[in-house]
């Protein structure tokens, strides 16, 4: 039989695709290297509050000067008194952006934070790629009658806070999840209210280096905390997809459908991992609704037809291959299993046709070239199945298959020859 080839939920998507439908949307964006600028900025202060000098800044720098987080963060601190302080988020990033910094720090006075005896700690990151909690924050500072509620108080908290983030971001991104669950468990222990965000980031961990069952576990505390997003459950689903758990994947995308009736990708993604429980009349049950919701996802058209071909409506697959073709002329996987669908039926040359045709387009598939000398097999051309089965081999050498195929057609062509010289 010719190998298919189709679409799953590809790993492509990456963290950034896999969480995109998380309300809010914490994913964090991968960054290369972590020499972090952190830009100090004057605290806030109004004519109505003559006289009150904490020290904000001065606190905040003695905080991130700590020479642990500058070995581990290679931490650059800048403190800043020539620039006014910030009107607002957008304000500040233009002067970190200004200064090249990564985050924006400052303190403001009677802010939104709280009563009037609080103090607010705002933070922005100036480079849109990185996030903290959607880039930007304040959080109460606790009421502060002397410096020393603000020197170890709550605004030390904050920052710390702030600090060991981006620390758990900085294993994540040298996918470290070990490293990265001990920062993150550390603060779900010392922040609660934080454990939802952390739970997610730590799934996106484990996600992102395959392993499966620690994401499920993370993703499963996060629901815990969040699971009436119909969101959440179409993200696990995702997780469990992956790590081979298709019938639980099925029953997550069902919970999510329930509150979203119209997803496409949920249909699509519930259709997949039916299509791995060999429920083929149940992922195309599940296509057919994808495919009407959004008509030019090329993917489930091949994949339905891979569904119908499974089912010997050959017919059936041709017709959506084609469409999948259409959409995606460039694409040699359409090619390929249209060819596969004629090669069911008999049609050698329209598969000879279809898979010479894949080739052309990715001429270094080792399936591409098994699929057409079986054809050219079947059609008896039986020097040309030797040729593409070991062009075959050359890409794939321990295929069994294909070892398998050119040992039988050398046979034949032996006794051709044993034949002929016998007339």
């Amino acid at each position: 039989m010719p190998l298919l080839a189709f679409f799953g939920i590809t790993k492509s998507d990456d963290i950034s695709k896999l969480f995109e439908k998380s309300n809010p949307p914490n994913s964090v964006e991968f960054i290369q290297n972590f020499d972090f600028k952190i830009l100090i900025l004057p605290t806030q202060n109004f004519d109505d509050c003559p006289g009150r000098d904490t020290q904000f800044e001065r606190t905040i720098e003695t905080r991130l000067s700590d020479i642990n987080d500058e070995e581990e963060l290679g931490l650059q601190v800048l403190f800043d008194t020539t620039q006014s302080s910030p009107r607002n988020f957008a304000d500040a990033r233009t002067i970190g952006s200004k200064k090249g910094a990564d985050l924006v720090i400052w303190g403001d006075y009677y802010e939104t934070c709280g009563p009037e005896s609080q103090a607010c700690l705002k933070y922005v990151v100036v480079k849109e790629e990185l996030n903290i909690e959607e880039a930007k924050g304040k959080s109460s500072i606790e009421s502060f009658k002397s410096l020393a509620n603000i020197m170890q108080g709550q605004l030390q908290r904050d920052i710390d806070y702030v600090i060991h983030w981006m620390l758990g971001v900085q294993a994540i991104n040298n996918r470290q999840c070990e490293v990265a669950k001990v920062k993150f468990e550390k603060l779900a222990q010392d922040y609660p209210e934080k454990e939802r965000d952390i739970y997610l980031m730590l799934a996106n961990c484990f996600l992102l280096g395959e392993e499966y069952q620690p994401a499920s576990d993370y993703f499963t505390k996060f629901l815990s905390i969040d699971s009436i997003h119909e969101q959440n459950y179409y993200n696990e689903g995702r997780i469990k997809h992956y790590g081979g758990d298709f019938k639980g994947a099925t029953l997550d995308y069902t919970k999510a459908l329930q509150d979203s009736a119209n997803d496409a990708s949920a249909y699509y993604n519930r259709a997949m991992s039916k299509f791995y429980q060999d429920d083929f009349s149940g992922a195309i049950a599940d296509l057919d609704i994808s495919i009407a919701l959004e008509s030019t996802k090329e993917d489930a058209y091949l994949n339905r037809g891979s569904a119908k071909y499974y089912l010997e409506d050959y017919d059936g697959a041709i017709v959506d291959y084609k469409a999948a073709i259409a959409l995606k002329p460039k694409d040699p996987s359409g090619y390929n299993n249209l060819g596969a669908a004629y090669f069911s039926k008999g049609n050698w040359v329209k598969a000879i046709e279809s898979y010479t045709k894949a080739i052309e387009l990715d001429y270094d598939r080792y399936d591409f070239y098994f699929n057409r000398g079986l054809a050219k097999k079947e059609h008896e051309n039986l020097i040309g199945a030797v040729h593409d089965f070991k062009i075959a081999l050359n890409f794939n050498p321990n295929a069994p298959e294909v070892i398998e195929n050119l040992e039988l057609v050398q046979e034949q062509l032996k006794e051709q020859v044993i034949s002929a010289n016998h007339h």
